[in-house]
């Protein structure tokens, strides 16, 4: 839900255990069950998260749990912000996400993984563009 409230998308991996791989398609978002999650959730702006905007781009989330306990959790820069890096492995793991979205096998996404990497020790573009479709 946090990436929801950073990034505008949604990711419904709770609401849709049959389909591990994120959702960003329009199927998801009509599937009843992430409806029903659309549906308790509310969203508002805090000015302690907008005023620092643009050099900070936070968000803050809290769940209500049917036993009336709370849990919140604060971000003040989005994961992938220069004050927030992704690790490679993190990139790495979202490229293969992005790209088996766009119907890229393991192997092909794999490939312009290890092209792309190898740029920053040498490697040549053009064994990054062979592996482009």
């Amino acid at each position: 839900m946090l990436w929801a409230l950073l990034h505008g998308e949604s990711t419904v991996e709770d609401a849709r255990p049959d389909r591990p791989a994120p959702d960003f398609d329009t199927d998801a978002a009509a599937d009843p069950a992430v409806a029903a999650l659309r549906a308790k959730v509310e969203l508002r702006d805090e000015a302690s998260f907008t005023q620092p905007y643009p050099a900070h781009f936070g968000a803050s989330v809290r769940v209500e749990r049917r036993d009336g306990s709370v849990v919140s959790h604060d971000i003040p820069d989005a994961l992938g912000d220069p004050e927030n890096p992704l690790s490679t492995e993190q990139i790495c793991g979202k490229a293969r996400m992005l790209l088996a979205s766009a119907s890229y096998s393991s192997a092909e996404a794999d490939g312009l993984i290890a092209a792309t990497l190898a740029l920053a020790d040498g490697g040549v573009v053009a064994d990054l563009t062979r592996q482009l479709r």
